[in-house]
């Protein structure tokens, strides 16, 4: 079954719309929307934190609804990126616009990070 044949749960997390989706087994996606930034990060960080356990093996990360994303956004990310490493969790970042690549190219860091085109694309990857 593909990700398309089913409509996300958003929610309001911490200041954040957020919704959380399990794909397959080890496997979920979190799409925050808006702006992430300072007044936001804390939700997301926090729905990340909920979702560490032994059974996850991969976070997908779409970013498609990100209208913004500033430096706070950005040390978001790159914390979020060492918290599951630490736990042994792939992360994988759907951002197929520029404002997420801009952002991090412009900080120094997009290298450190998996990008993919779509959800698709991210869980098939080994």
């Amino acid at each position: 079954m593909s990700h398309r044949d089913w409509e996300p749960m958003p929610s309001i997390h911490r200041g954040v719309v957020l919704s959380l989706d399990s794909l397959r087994r080890g496997a979920r996606l979190v799409r925050p929307a808006g702006n992430l930034d300072e007044r936001t990060i804390a939700g997301l960080l926090s729905l990340i934190g909920d979702q560490l356990s032994p059974a996850l093996d991969l976070l997908i990360v779409d970013l498609t609804n990100l209208t913004t994303l500033g430096p706070d956004g950005v040390r978001a990310l790159l914390r979020m990126a060492r918290e599951l490493g630490d736990a042994n969790v792939g992360l994988a970042l759907v951002a197929p616009d520029s404002v997420v690549e801009s952002a991090l190219d412009e900080a120094g860091v997009r290298s450190l990070f998996e990008f993919h085109a779509t959800i698709d694309d991210a869980l098939d990857v080994p």
